[in-house]
């Protein structure tokens, strides 16, 4: 479906589990994000991921709720993942079922976004609220340019 010039798209990967895919109306700069739906208190686990890079290189992290990561996986390289949510977490396969796929870069990479939707919610907490603010910019290289700066 099309949303004011903005296309998303629903691919299946390996076993049938769904990943949007929202890019602009230039298919080039498409971006993955793999983003868990559930809910979890902010820090609890949320997701594991493990993927296997072009060069060999293995990123492994484990990402908290109200966390978001950019896997610097360049347009056209492809990596092989596998994601384990957490229990109440689901990617398109069930609660807690682990993912495994192939995955396609873009030009901001590869989003892993664990921050929840439905609504997205904030930490009451003025300087806990800036302090996730400012992380999830820095994890997606907002503005660099910039330096990254506040």
């Amino acid at each position: 479906r099309e949303l004011k010039g903005t296309a998303v798209y629903q691919i299946s990967a390996a076993g049938g589990t769904p990943f949007r895919i929202v890019g602009d109306p230039y298919e080039a700069y498409y971006n993955v994000a793999v983003s868990p739906t559930g809910k979890k208190a902010v820090g609890k686990p949320c997701m594991r991921a493990r993927i296997i890079l072009p060069d060999g290189a293995v990123y492994e992290r484990e990402l908290r709720f109200g966390e978001l990561a950019a896997l610097p996986l360049k347009a056209n390289e492809k990596a092989r993942a596998l994601f384990s949510p957490a229990r109440g977490m689901n990617l398109g396969a069930g609660s807690g079922a682990v993912v495994e796929c192939e995955l396609s870069g873009g030009e901001a990479g590869v989003i892993l976004d664990c921050r929840g939707r439905d609504p997205m919610e904030f930490a009451h907490d003025p300087d806990e609220r800036i302090r996730l603010l400012r992380s999830w910019k820095t994890a997606v290289s907002e503005y660099p340019d910039l330096g990254g700066g506040d």
